[in-house]
C-alpha cells in the first residue's frame, strides 16, 4: 500500500563528554502520527565510527476513518549506527529494536490497556558528496529502511511493516546537516 505523505523531522545529537551525548528526535506527519524520542548515546572509538543508544519515545497517532481519539504508544528504544566511506561517498548503517505498547482504542474510546509487539529496523543510507568543496559540504543521499513486526499480536509473529525508500539531497555544515527528501 502506497501512501504518500509529507515529514518534518529535526533530530539534535548533543556531547555531554568525549563518549557520551544526548540523542532528541521529533517527527510530524500530517493525519498520521507525531513522534518525541529522546534516549542516552555512547560513541566508540573505532574507526567506524560506532555508537549505542537507548531510551524512550511517545507517539500520538491520527484516529482512523471517523474517529476522533487519538493512539498513544510508548517505545523503549536501542539502537546501534556505524558509518564508513569511500572516496566521496559515505555509507550509515543503523539497526534499531523498539519494544512497543500501543493503546488500546474501543468504539473510539482509549482503553487503560496496552498491545504489545516488538518492531525491528534496518537503515542504509549513501550519500554522495559533490567533490572540490571547503568548508561546507552539499551532497545527494539515496536511503531504504526495512521495518519489521514481531510478536504474538503479529500474523505469524513476524512480519514486514514498512519499506521506506528515499532519495534526496542535502546540506552539511562542521556542527548541522539539512536534508530534503522524496
Amino acid at each position: 500500500d502506497e501512501k504518500r505523505q509529507i515529514w518534518v523531522g529535526y533530530i539534535t545529537q548533543s556531547k555531554i563528554s568525549n563518549s557520551f551525548s544526548i540523542w532528541n528526535d521529533f517527527h510530524w506527519v500530517p493525519e498520521s502520527f507525531v513522534i518525541a524520542r529522546t534516549g542516552l548515546t555512547y560513541h566508540f572509538s573505532n574507526s567506524l565510527k560506532t555508537t549505542s543508544t537507548v531510551g524512550y519515545a511517545h507517539a500520538w497517532f491520527y484516529p482512523t476513518n471517523q474517529n476522533k481519539t487519538f493512539r498513544p504508544e510508548h517505545r523503549v528504544w536501542g539502537q546501534t549506527t556505524f558509518s564508513h566511506q569511500k572516496e566521496s561517498f559515505r555509507f550509515f548503517h543503523r539497526v534499531r529494536y523498539e519494544a512497543r505498547f500501543r493503546g488500546v482504542i474501543t468504539d473510539d474510546f482509549l482503553q487503560n490497556e496496552f498491545n504489545f509487539n516488538y518492531r525491528f529496523r534496518y537503515l542504509f543510507q549513501t550519500r554522495y558528496y559533490f567533490k572540490n568543496q571547503q568548508k561546507n559540504q552539499f551532497f545527494v543521499m539515496a536511503s531504504d529502511e526495512i521495518l519489521f513486526n514481531a510478536g504474538h499480536e503479529i500474523k505469524n509473529d513476524f512480519r514486514l511493516d514498512q519499506n521506506r525508500i528515499s532519495l534526496g539531497i542535502g546540506y552539511q555544515t562542521k556542527t548541522m546537516t539539512f536534508q530534503l527528501g522524496y
